[in-house]
């Protein structure tokens, strides 16, 4: 390096001066800061053609590290730089310095072992928004920070802009602002840091003939311009505009305004001497004043105003920089800037701190609401016992559902929440959950005549029921709605299944049609509303009030229910007070934090937006450029990219978040929030280095997810009787973990015997998966964060067991989810005193029906491990969690208490937590019934192995007199004596002493006993037992118990003996049982323990796939069921012993499903072996215990047997009689376990982080490497955490390989993302902001195809299997998947604004607002071939082939642009774009043009109005009048139309005449009306016609089916079969043999939609258009046309170079060409653009009307809508997305008509598939099958609806695969066929352009030409 001691030295003994340094070569200079040894490289490098000695174009220009050789040319410093594009968001000068000595490997670990640069910390740190005049009420994100704690603000200026619109006075010299002082008036004007006002002119130029206030709309340009500003025109009118000159204040002055009254219109700066306007009224149109901003300024200083410990944070602006005891008012006086300077109080949003190491407690948090943090897994292990908001106990509140409550919901939550009444019923309760109501019979009830076997029948079953509303599922006939029957001595009605449900009807107040009064009244008359008898009831089963109302169900009224069960919204502070939660007066709180969550930072400002409040959005920023809300989130994102230290973590994240996708666009909204994404992001960035077990459980947790993919709110059956919905399901599995296809290790598919891909997965596990992801919701809101409505968007989400699914979940390995857990019944005895047991502390008061407490001892060691009492007669302290750490000996009552749950300790209770278990679904049951209860009224027949009910032991026989002997004074035991012939003539001898046991004991021993009587034993004895009241136990327990008393199970009440078992089960000795519901259909079954029961069916493993009524018919012992659809058999529940002898590892793990506790003694067989055993005895029995692999296994097998049929007996995780949410969690976390563990997820996973990070077609050698070391946690030789799932060793497997780092054959590499590229530019060149702020890049997804937080879809910007249409054999390009055009050229056309500009809104520029708001700070060198190098080194690492190119370019620019020139061409190379060796080769030829001057044939057009999402199309087209309608309404319930709700029309040929189309296609219905369009009925991807037998057998079935990617391919290639696009679009087919065909018709193909299938051909290229321009042109078109020919005609041996090269080339030149051809494009119409849709049609009809001048004759135009995949609210959804398609059809036609087009166009609708008939519990539909479309067009013969109509809808119909599934009779082929044929496609050409045609009988599945068209 060059300096004053060896520049002799440099320069060969000449030392220049510095008069003579611009006379040395260019070598020389450059040799000065590169090094001495370098000249002769450096004279080679810098040839003397053009050469001169160049100025830096900044001073910021970096020095590079000094070498004995040239950096630039280091192979060292290349590969560094290729490494760090890959590993970084792009390589820094200062970077390349730091990794240039150091190995990669080291590099990593270094990486790794920064700090964690969190998202929501910087966000959080940069909000400071203003409070003042916000309503406390509304403040809910913070709190206003007090004028005496650190960072409080000062400022001295008197306006904000915040007060904008208030009223300003001035009286007596005093200013006051909406009534408040806020600055004394100084008349010397120093005090207020003013000028003294000017007498202003206000002369206008000499060649105006107008005055300067006629042209005060234009001062805002002409005032700044140097010659006004000389000459002073318009002084006056300049300054009122706020663009007056320096040093001149025209206004009045403040002293000469006393007694000013008005209001303060704008204020342009916050700053003294800034301009202000006032206006004499509020809405600031007349008398308008512009005065300047004065100094805070009191005529007297008084001590309270005086602060010493303050600091600049700006000019005028001050902070406390020390928090201490003070009495400031609002003005504070300081030296800090000027002597005696005053500064006024600006009250600012304070964010407390509250991290996972410093949650927010009482102590630290300052008031407003509360900020308290749900307790999860995310934050335990950090939560404190601390005085705090929300106190234990609180949330163990129960509530009852009666008026009173509701009023508090009212009162406290302003909810609406009702019960609803009067519903009508209109279904039999036959067959069905039906609901009772028991009458009020004051008057006279009369029961319904019914059949009096039918009566008794419902009677019995209500009677096994309680309360006055009764829910009950009995299998009845002829029972009419309504019915009353007798019960006892009760009447109950049959009603309405939701009359009495209390539901929060808040979110339906403003959606009611009537208005909200209609639904507000109902607060006012006793919370109870009345359904209105003149409403027809489809207005509450169906439609937009079902699809609000339904899922805000609280409950049934009258029943209790937890505080913590209550939706969301309920769960407030408010309710929890006012509903008077027992807390102790000294109860503390779980004190939790939440990651990130840190307090905001006084001294960075108000820099990025927040709501912070109910509408409280902030405007006032800190700098002079506000960050609008949309764009907070992603400056977030953007700083960290450019900034952050942890690049490698940082990159990871972004990867990571393409895998698991949740965006603010087309999902939940709240695009303008920003905490809640950056949250959600930071999930990507902690765990970036972790595992991925961890991610899939945040993942999954998430509200934001759970929003996003719709299992938010997911209900189990049980809840709402509507089926879960399936969305999550589906894609946790498909997009977050195993994929569609099972994968062998290195990556390639599984193929079965007919060499067929094989799923990993089928709908019937997503629908099995469905049931565990419910439960779910969001957690109560709270403070501290970012205001999202009624929303928690931030905690990990709370699990509701009430909600939750609880039966058995089959895997996907035919196991089940419960499979590999011990049983809860085996849970070893005082397993809560083992070492390793866990207790969580519950508070100092503890309430729950039905659970009482065990006290501890005080003398027990138990008790001393909970108390951790600091000394001896000292109360107790707690911790929020115990875990023992040694086992403990029992004492005292707890060597009787076998299990316990809640313990008393001290003043403090705890919860014991047992190990996660499971219980076996079946059970061979045993009586209970209540404890109080003599004559067994409730009586129940329930699980012996599970704890649910007490001991009652009673044993002899009893004396009991009749009350006639009462009367006389004969007692049995004198009977003898005062009268004998009770025992002659009373006893055995008369029937109704038997009855009653009389004198049983009396009787006997006289020898007249009763039958079966033995009353050896004497006297009748009877006990309850408990060692704590209310316990509960298993059977055996309670057996074992009477046995240890001499006593047996009592079967006789004893109501008062203690215990408190009066209101709960005890045992009984008699047994019962359950039958078994086999369905004949397939095998699934269902329990008839519970009338809810019954209707779960789920797929049990039956022994050689047979089954009772598989042949068709129930067997014997079995009763079919009236529906005829199953089978109810009796059943026997077994456990039988395994092995005999020690199986092997494979034996074991195929058939031991039950998992044991660890045994307390050491191994007795095999003690070395795979599979070791203990045993208790001499031998191998059902006691032994197997250990495999770390785990213990029961040598038990579980059966049921059912007849000669059994299978195995599956485990469930939560208990029906009180299902508890740790049960449901541990559900759920199995089935996370099971995802994780899946042999798939460690090769899937790694495969799309490499796609991310190195190469899009990875070797299979590469997946396997990267795939083991996810598996093992380590990687050639470095053990990073040595666990499964680990995202480091990972990261260092992908950077690592040899593959990555030597990217040397054709397809290593990949296209770069248009998002990466921008930034790294950034990066590379060192972009900063002018201003100092933040980067704030213009959202940009429209523009280059992606943008953080903002993918169209949870499938990411792009599909990781895309591949292009001249892409090589099987290889795949993801992210040319947004290289389309359009999104190409404004890419190009942003980075040429960029380097230009720098970020702005000019010239399509990235930026928003100003031209230009920073700049590239990375300038050139001294001569051009360094400064080509380093830009090579920087943005390509290295590899930049067309160097001559870029020095071509340099030379040919112009003085300043010359360095411009070269970061344009660089930035437009191959290079830049890819990854990979470039490969470079030969120039590519030309294609030959031809041209014709043939006449153009007629014209015909196809379009192809693609729905994405999964159309719910049976709510498109509805059979009306008939009993298709019936079925309709039956199915489809809650989210079907009525009559009234549809456009009706007829039709012929179809079994009901009239349909009805969806009341948002009115256009629709008037082009059916015209003929001119016509409906698709029943139709699907079909690769053969296909039955319900033959889908359910080994008939030919579509790849991936339900599946979107898959189907949405399969409905765009018409090849379903495949699951790949190899065949090309159907359209583009078409459009192939049109061009190709004997007509030779000259043919395009179009897609407005982006990169689709269906457009692209074998021989014919899809052009894709751009929806707003149509053509979009580069802005620097003729400056780069030759540095674009030159870069792209070179040919690439790299795939992805040339791909690039070609598509950039061709887009460029298309548009152009394109943009000519419309340019003449005349619209006749006034055509509306509305929404996206219409803008395609725009362009369609535009390339239409320009046919002749494109000289065509046949198009096909790909256009397509999104948002149909309605999982939620498919009732207003469909509603919204019709009415965007008849607005854009309508504007569409018409102008077609105008042109006469419209006979040559014909249009069709695909969609991915179908949805169900059967709604889920969110009121949305899921993935299905068939569906019907529309075809419209001139040449139609309309008006009809095509292909048979489905003849039944009912589940089980025939065409029904199961949930509303219906499998389609015709193929997407029955409409295209015709439709190809009309355009021109001839017959000998179809099997070519439809595969499978063959497969299909034409006269049935195929419509023929001269029946769809004229």
């Amino acid at each position: 390096r060059f300096s004053r001691t060896n520049g002799e030295q440099c320069f060969q003994g000449t030392k220049p001066s510095p008069l003579r340094l611009g006379m040395i070569s260019c070598a020389t200079v450059f040799l000065a800061v590169l090094g001495c040894s370098t000249a002769a490289l450096l004279n080679s490098s810098c040839p003397n053609e053009g050469l001169r000695l160049l100025q830096r174009s900044t001073s910021n220009q970096k020095v590079l590290a000094s070498s004995t050789e040239d950096p630039l040319a280091d192979p060292k410093r290349l590969e560094d730089a290729r490494f760090l594009i890959q590993a970084s968001f792009g390589p820094t000068l200062a970077s390349l310095d730091a990794i240039h000595n150091i190995s990669y490997r080291d590099w990593i670990a270094q990486q790794i072992s920064l700090p964690i640069e969190s998202h929501r910390e910087y966000y959080r740190k940069r909000v400071n928004p203003r409070t003042a005049g916000d309503p406390v009420e509304q403040l809910h994100s913070g709190s206003a920070r007090p004028k005496c704690r650190a960072g409080s603000r000062w400022v001295n200026y008197v306006l904000l802009a915040s007060d904008e619109e208030k009223p300003i006075a001035v009286q007596d010299n005093k200013i006051y602002v909406d009534g408040v002082f806020r600055s004394d008036v100084d008349p010397s004007y120093a005090g207020n840091g003013l000028l003294h006002p000017t007498a202003c002119s206000d002369k206008a130029p000499d060649n105006w003939d107008v005055t300067c206030a006629a042209h005060a709309h234009k001062m805002s340009y002409s005032c700044k311009y140097q010659s006004w500003k000389e000459n002073m025109y318009c002084q006056q009118t300049c300054y009122d505009q706020g663009v007056g000159y320096e040093g001149y204040d025209c206004s009045p002055g403040w002293p000469g305004l006393s007694g000013l009254q008005g209001y303060i219109c704008e204020v342009f700066q916050e700053a003294v001497g800034a301009w202000v306007l006032l206006s004499s009224v509020k809405d600031c149109n007349q008398d308008l004043l512009a005065v300047s901003n004065p100094r805070v300024w009191r005529t007297y200083s008084s001590p309270e105003m005086l602060a010493s410990s303050v600091e600049i944070m700006r000019p005028g602006i001050l902070l406390l920089s020390s928090q201490a005891d003070c009495n400031l008012g609002n003005v504070l006086q300081s030296d800090i800037e000027v002597a005696g300077g005053f500064y006024m109080f600006e009250e600012r949003l304070e964010l407390a701190e509250n991290t996972l190491a410093a949650p927010a407690s009482s102590e630290s948090w300052i008031g407003g609401s509360c900020p308290s943090v749900p307790r999860s897994f995310l934050n335990e292990d950090h939560c404190l016992l601390l005085p705090g908001c929300r106190p234990l106990g609180a949330s163990n509140l129960e509530l009852e559902l009666k008026t009173s409550t509701l009023e508090t919901f009212f009162s406290q939550a302003g909810r609406y929440v009702y019960a609803i009444r009067n519903l009508r019923v209109q279904m039999s309760p036959c067959g069905a959950l039906s609901r009772w109501q028991k009458l009020d019979c004051t008057e006279t009830c009369t029961a319904t005549s019914l059949d009096s076997s039918q009566a008794e029948l419902i009677a019995a079953k209500l009677q096994s029921s309680s309360g006055f509303l009764r829910d009950i599922e009995v299998s009845c006939q002829g029972v009419p709605a309504s019915a009353v029957v007798l019960v006892g001595s009760s009447y109950f009605q049959h009603v309405h299944k939701d009359e009495y449900n209390v539901y929060d009807f808040t979110d339906w107040v403003f959606q009611h049609p009537g208005g909200p009064d209609k639904i507000t009244q109902w607060a006012n008359m006793g919370f109870e509303l009345e359904f209105p008898s003149w409403h027809p009831m489809e207005r509450w089963e169906e439609g937009i009030a079902a699809e609000v109302i339904r899922p805000n169900f609280v409950g049934k009224y009258s029943t209790v229910v937890q505080f913590q069960d209550l939706p969301q919204p309920l769960q407030t502070q408010q309710v929890l007070v006012a509903m008077g939660a027992d807390v102790a007066q000294e109860e503390l709180s779980a004190v939790c934090g939440s990651p990130g969550e840190v307090a905001n930072d006084p001294r960075e400002g108000h820099q990025l937006s927040i709501m912070h409040g109910d509408d409280l959005r902030d405007n006032d920023f800190d700098l002079d450029h506000a960050i609008s809300n949309q764009h907070s989130k992603s400056t977030a994102w953007t700083m960290k990219a450019l900034h952050a230290k942890d690049q490698l973590r940082q990159r990871m994240a972004w990867a990571l978040s393409q895998i698991f996708v949740a965006a603010s666009t087309n999902g939940i909204g709240f695009n303008d929030r920003n905490e809640m994404w950056l949250n959600f992001y930071d999930i990507f960035v902690r765990n970036a280095f972790g595992n991925f077990r961890q991610i899939l459980r945040e993942v999954t947790y998430s509200p934001i997810m759970g929003d996003y993919l719709t299992y938010e709110g997911n209900r189990a059956f049980d809840s709402l009787g509507s089926y879960p919905d399936e969305n999550y399901a589906r894609e946790i599995m498909q997009l977050f973990s195993i994929g569609l296809w099972k994968l062998n290790p290195d990556g390639s598919r599984k193929l079965d015997a007919q060499n067929e891909s094989i799923p990993t997965y089928s709908n019937e596990h997503i629908m099995n998966f469905a049931r565990v992801f419910t439960g779910f919701d969001e957690q109560p809101k709270r403070a501290n964060v970012e205001e999202v409505d009624s929303h928690n968007y931030i905690d990990p989400m709370q699990m509701k067991a009430n909600w939750h699914d609880v039966y058995p979940k089959p895997d996907l390995n035919e196991g089940f989810l419960g499979d590999g857990y011990p049983l809860c019944s085996d849970l070893p005895k005082h397993a809560y005193l083992r070492a390793g047991s866990k207790f969580e502390f519950l508070g100092h008061s503890y309430s729950h029906e039905g659970l009482e407490e065990f006290h501890v001892s005080e003398t027990s060691g138990l008790y001393q491990a909970l108390c951790l009492s600091p000394g001896k007669g000292l109360p107790c302290r707690f911790n929020l969690t115990v875990e023992l750490n040694r086992t403990l000996p029992c004492h005292a009552a707890e060597c009787q208490a076998h299990a316990v749950r809640i313990l008393h300790v001290g003043t403090g209770y705890y919860e014991y937590v047992p190990p996660t278990c499971v219980d076996l679904f079946f059970y061979n049951g045993q009586t209970t019934d209540h404890g109080e209860s003599r004559r067994r009224s409730k009586v129940k027949c329930m699980n012996p192995k599970q704890k649910v009910a007490g001991t009652a032991c009673c044993k002899g026989c009893t004396n009991t007199a009749t009350g006639w002997m009462k009367d006389e004074f004969i007692s049995c035991e004198n009977a003898t004596t005062t009268w004998p012939s009770m025992f002659t003539k009373r006893c055995n001898f008369r029937s109704n002493w038997a009855d009653r046991s009389y004198c049983q004991l009396a009787c006997w021993e006289q020898g007249v006993g009763y039958e079966g009587d033995n009353c050896s034993f004497g006297a009748w004895r009877g006990e309850q037992v408990c060692t704590y009241l209310k316990e509960p136990v298993l059977f055996a327990t309670a057996e074992q118990r009477c046995q240890d008393l001499g006593l047996d199970i009592c079967d006789v009440g004893l109501p008062g003996y203690g215990c408190e078992f009066d209101k709960m089960p005890v045992w009984k000795s008699e047994s019962c049982s359950y039958e078994v519901i086999v369905q004949l259909s397939d095998g699934k079954v269902s329990f008839d323990s519970s009338d809810k029961a019954r209707l779960n069916k789920f797929w049990v493993p039956w022994s050689q796939n047979a089954y009772p009524g598989s042949e068709g018919t129930c067997p014997s012992g079995c009763s079919a069921l009236l529906d005829g659809t199953g089978c109810s058999c009796g059943m026997e529940v077994e456990e039988v012993v395994a092995f005999e002898q020690t199986p092997s590892e494979e034996e074991l793990v195929s058939r031991l499903k039950i998992a044991a506790y660890p045994p307390n003694g050491t191994c007795t067989l095999n003690c070395s072996d795979a599979v070791r055993a203990y045993l208790t005895g001499t031998s191998i029995d059902s006691t032994t215990v197997f250990e495999h692999n770390g785990r213990f296994y029961k040598n038990i097998e579980a059966l049921v047997h059912v007849g000669s049929f059994s299978f195995r007996n599956p485990p469930a995780f939560i208990s029906s009689e009180e299902p508890l949410s740790r049960q449901a969690l541990a559900e759920v976390e199995s089935l996370l376990d099971h995802l994780a563990e899946h042999e798939n997820t460690a090769v899937f996973i790694s495969h799309r982080l490499i796609q991310r990070l190195v190469t899009s077609n990875p070797s299979p050698e590469y997946i396997e490497s990267v795939a083991n070391a996810f598996k093992t946690g380590s990687y050639d030789g470095t053990v990073y955490s040595g666990q499964y799932g680990d995202l480091a060793a990972t990261v260092a497997a992908i950077l690592l390989e040899p593959e990555a780092r030597s990217q040397d054959s054709e397809s290593n590499g990949l296209l770069r993302e248009p998002l990466l590229k921008l930034i790294h530019f950034l990066r590379s060149m060192q972009y900063e902001d002018k201003a100092g702020r933040p980067v704030v890049i213009d959202n940009l997804m429209e523009r280059i195809g992606q943008w953080p937080f903002q993918s169209e879809s949870v499938f990411n910007f792009y599909s990781p299997d895309f591949a292009p249409d001249a892409f090589p054999g099987d290889l795949v390009a993801p992210e040319f998947e947004i290289f389309t055009p359009p999104l190409a050229i404004n890419f190009a056309n942003g980075m040429m604004s960029l380097i230009d500009n720098g970020l702005g809104s000019c010239e399509e520029g990235f930026g928003e607002g100003s031209c230009t708001q920073g700049v590239l700070t990375l300038g050139e060198l001294e001569c051009v071939q360094p400064t080509i190098e380093q830009l090579d080194l920087l943005l390509t690492g290295g590899r930049l082939s067309s160097k001559d190119t870029v020095k071509a370019a340099y030379l040919q620019a112009a003085g300043a642009d010359q360095y411009k020139a070269l970061q344009k061409a660089i930035v437009m190379s191959p290079e830049f774009h890819s990854l990979g060796s470039p490969m470079p080769g030969q120039q590519r030829s030309s294609p030959a043009v031809e041209e014709t001057s043939e006449a153009l044939r007629p014209y015909k057009a196809m379009v192809m109005l693609f729905l994405n999402g999964g159309a719910d199309t049976f709510n498109m087209l509805v059979p009306l009048n008939c009993g298709l309608y019936d079925e309709y309404r039956q199915i489809r319930s809650s989210v079907a139309l009525t009559p009234e709700q549809l456009h009706q029309i007829s039709t012929e040929g179809q079994a009901c005449a009239d349909f009805g189309i969806h009341q948002a296609l009115p256009f629709m219905k008037e082009l059916y009306d015209l003929g001119q369009a016509s409906f698709v009925s029943n139709v699907g991807a079909l690769l053969e016609p296909l039955t319900k037998e033959a889908y359910k057998g080994q008939g030919s079935r579509c790849a991936g089916l339900f599946s979107h990617s898959d189907q949405r391919r399969a409905a765009q290639t018409l090849t379903c079969q495949s699951s790949t696009a190899s065949s090309r679009g159907a359209g583009g087919r078409i459009a192939d043999a049109l061009a190709l065909g004997t007509h030779g018709f000259r043919t395009n193909s179009f897609s407005v939609a982006g990169s689709n299938t269906w457009p692209q051909g074998m021989e014919t290229a899809a052009e894709i258009i751009d929806k707003n321009s149509g053509a979009v042109r580069l802005q620097q078109y003729n400056q780069l046309k030759t540095v674009i020919e030159n870069m792209t005609s070179v040919q690439h041996g790299n795939v992805y170079c040339e791909e690039y090269a070609k598509s950039f080339a061709k887009a460029i030149d298309f548009n152009e060409e394109l943009a000519a051809h419309l340019r003449n494009s005349e619209l006749l119409s006034d055509f509306q653009t509305p929404n996206g849709l219409a803008e395609q049609l725009k362009q369609v009809a535009r390339l239409m009307v320009a046919h002749e001048e494109r000289k065509v004759e046949r198009d096909l135009f790909f256009v397509s809508i999104g948002g149909f995949d309605t999982h939620q609210d498919v009732f207003e959804e469909l509603a919204d997305k019709f009415q965007d398609i008849n607005e854009a059809l309508s504007y569409f036609v018409g102008e077609l008509k105008a042109q006469g087009l419209f006979n040559s166009m014909v249009l069709v609708t695909h969609s991915d598939f179908g949805r169900t008939l059967t709604p889920n519990s969110g009121e949305g539909t899921d993935h299905a099958w068939a569906g019907n479309h529309i075809i419209l067009g001139g040449a139609l013969r309309g008006g009809r609806v095509l292909n048979e109509f489905p003849e039944s809808l009912l589940a089980e119909s025939l065409q029904d695969a199961g949930r509303g599934r219906l499998i389609p009779k015709y193929p997407w082929e029955s409409v295209m066929v015709p439709v190809a044929r009309w355009l021109g496609v001839e017959e000998s050409q179809e099997s070519s352009v439809f595969p499978n045609i063959a497969n299909f009988n034409r006269s049935l599945h195929i419509i023929g030409q001269a029946d769809l068209f004229q």
